[in-house]
C-alpha cells in the first residue's frame, strides 16, 4: 500500500504541475472511489456508497455535507465522479480550479456562477490527508481494533481483481507504473 500511495501522489502531483487540473480531478475522483473500495472490500460493487462513505469517513467534514446538496442533481458521486469520468465534466454548471486554498475542495453554492467548484490544490490536500488517515488505520498505527477488518476489506478487494494482487517482488504488477515510470 505504501508503493501505490506514493504513486498515486506522484501521478496527482505531476498532472497538477503540468496544470492539467480536469485531468487531477479525473484522477482524484477515481482514487476516492478506488480507495473507497480497497476500505470496504470490494472494487466491483456498491461504488457510489464506498465513494461516500470513504469521504465520510475519512475526508475533513466540510465534505459531509456534499452528497446532500447535490441529492436534487443526483448525488456527488454521479454528480463529480461519474461526470468526469464518464463525460469528462461534471453533471452541471461547474469550474475545475487550482488558483486558491479553500475550506473544501469541492464547493456547491447554487448562488455562485458557477455553482460546483472543484478545487485540485484543496481537494488534493484533503486527499492526502484522508490517504494517511486510511494507511495509519490500515497499518494500526492509529486504530489497532479496525486493522484486521480494513486489512481483510483491502486483501479482498485486491485479490478479486483480474491480476494477481500488489507483490513489488513478482513481474505481475511490472505492467502497473506511475509518474516514474517505475513498477508498483
Amino acid at each position: 500500500m505504501n508503493i501505490l500511495k506514493s504513486y498515486i501522489c506522484q501521478d496527482i502531483q505531476a498532472a497538477i504541475d503540468g496544470k492539467a487540473n480536469y485531468l487531477a480531478a479525473l484522477g482524484l475522483s477515481t482514487y476516492t472511489e478506488n480507495l473507497g473500495g480497497m476500505c470496504y472490500g470490494d472494487l466491483e460493487h456498491n461504488l457510489g456508497a464506498n465513494y461516500l462513505n470513504f469521504m465520510e469517513e475519512y475526508f475533513p467534514s466540510p465534505y459531509k455535507s456534499l452528497n446532500s446538496k447535490l441529492s436534487s442533481l443526483g448525488g456527488l458521486y454521479k454528480v463529480v465522479r461519474c461526470g468526469l469520468v464518464h463525460e469528462y465534466f461534471m453533471k452541471c454548471e461547474s469550474a475545475v480550479t487550482s488558483n486558491k486554498t479553500l475550506q473544501c475542495g469541492i464547493i456547491y453554492e447554487t448562488t455562485n456562477n458557477p455553482p460546483l467548484e472543484f478545487n485540485v490544490i484543496q481537494y488534493f490536500i484533503d486527499f492526502k490527508e484522508a490517504l494517511d488517515k486510511y494507511y495509519n488505520e490500515l497499518i494500526g498505527t492509529t486504530n489497532p481494533m479496525k486493522r484486521p477488518i480494513l486489512e481483510s476489506n483491502f486483501d479482498s478487494a485486491i485479490n478479486k481483481m483480474p491480476f494477481r494482487s500488489f507483490d513489488p517482488s513478482t513481474t505481475a504488477t511490472s505492467r502497473l507504473e506511475g509518474a516514474s515510470g517505475k513498477a508498483i
